[in-house]
């Protein structure tokens, strides 16, 4: 090998160890915001609408207070703040009162660029699962979204059960800003109705052309 090709050599491993260090660092820095179900709490809190267990500062606010109802976050009644300030890990109760074992919230905000949202089923939901879809793609239980968090991203919680529960926010870093609301899945009634009536369109368009192949 020629002194020019050890030259070459070595400048493409500098430049590949540069960008892996770059990568590391980047890596490293980068931030988990965990949404998450769980058992759920003793709550105290009482925002309008429901209960908020904790404030992120490890207090509770206020006493007394009710679940919020799943139907309602699902039907875009209210929406629930991700953030708190700063630094913060708000957790609300909610009561699955859907009939589902299964529910899917839609993320919005922004996050910072090294940070990166993850989702966890803990206590009894730990046999269940959990993704994460938006335009960065799709991941599973555990998996990292990001970073950057490509939003609006769309989380599915599964093996849910009737009752109360616990929806979670952790690890939110300095910056993070956000709410989550429902997205609503067409009921079997109303998928079909859909499919009947595109079968019906489709139908008329055909006779029509036909039509008009017999008149030319």
């Amino acid at each position: 090998m020629t002194k020019r090709n050890l030259r070459v050599c070595a400048n493409v491993l500098s430049v590949v160890a540069l960008v892996l260090a770059f990568l590391f660092q980047l890596a490293s820095d980068a931030n988990a915001d965990i949404v998450g179900v769980a058992n759920a709490t003793s709550c105290s809190g009482t925002p309008p609408g429901g209960t908020i267990c904790s404030n992120g500062s490890g207090g509770f606010a206020g006493t007394g207070g009710s679940p919020f109802s799943l139907t309602g976050l699902e039907n875009g009644s209210f929406s629930l703040p991700a953030v708190i300030g700063t630094q913060t890990s708000p957790v609300y109760e909610l009561n699955n009162d859907t009939g589902h074992s299964s529910f899917t919230i839609v993320f919005t905000g922004s996050l910072a660029s090294n940070q990166f949202l993850t989702c966890q089923e803990n206590g009894g939901f730990a046999g269940g699962s959990c993704s994460i879809t938006g335009p960065g793609g799709t991941v599973g239980t555990g998996g990292q979204y990001g970073p950057p968090a490509q939003l609006l991203a769309r989380i599915t919680f599964t093996g849910i059960g009737a009752g109360d529960f616990d929806l979670t926010f952790s690890s939110f870093g300095n910056g993070a800003t956000g709410s989550v609301t429902g997205a609503v899945v067409p009921e079997p009634a109303s998928m079909l109705l859909f499919g009947t009536g595109l079968v019906v369109l489709g139908a008329k368009l055909r006779r029509r052309k036909s039509g008009n192949l017999v008149a030319a």
